[in-house]
């Protein structure tokens, strides 16, 4: 897999497919493969559409195809794909602004950037909390730290 993968290489809504294929979004689906027809039906792109980008993920190593069929070599069972490397930098930046934002769009409007001022905001509360708890928390040890001191026998 290239280092260096980019969205901007890829179709619009490229993104989509590897928010669908990965495995937070279908944590009970064994294996983490998707059927073309799943990964359209997960996203707003036909099946046409998700193929086409998929054979550009395939052919960069970013999504592998896994022929699913059995011996007896079922012409209706379907291929299906995963992720090849869930933690691949690119992909964790997607997963993060599909969270925050609930799209990964390429020219972000207002609402967008007052989703993410929301974000940062949540997270200076929580970490304002964390250390409130952390400092009480010093405080507690430094008065053990006395009353074990005033039982000691020097």
């Amino acid at each position: 897999m290239h280092e260096n993968f980019s969205l901007d290489d890829y179709p619009d809504k490229t993104d989509e497919i590897l928010v669908a294929l990965h495995p937070e979004n279908h944590p009970f689906q064994y294996g983490n493969m998707l059927s073309l027809k799943e990964i359209a039906e997960r996203t707003t792109l036909s099946k046409d559409q998700v193929r086409y980008r998929i054979d550009m993920l395939v052919e960069e190593a970013f999504v592998i195809e896994i022929d699913t069929r059995d011996e007896l070599d079922r012409p209706n069972d379907p291929v299906e794909y995963s992720l090849f490397d869930e933690s691949h930098p690119e992909l964790k930046r997607i997963m993060k602004t599909m969270d925050v934002l609930g799209n990964v769009s390429e020219t972000p409007t207002r609402d967008d950037l007052m989703k993410l001022v929301d974000h940062i905001q949540n997270l200076e509360s929580e970490l304002e909390q964390l250390r409130d708890d952390l400092e009480a928390d010093v405080d507690g040890m430094r008065d053990d730290i006395e009353r074990i001191k005033d039982r000691m026998v020097y």
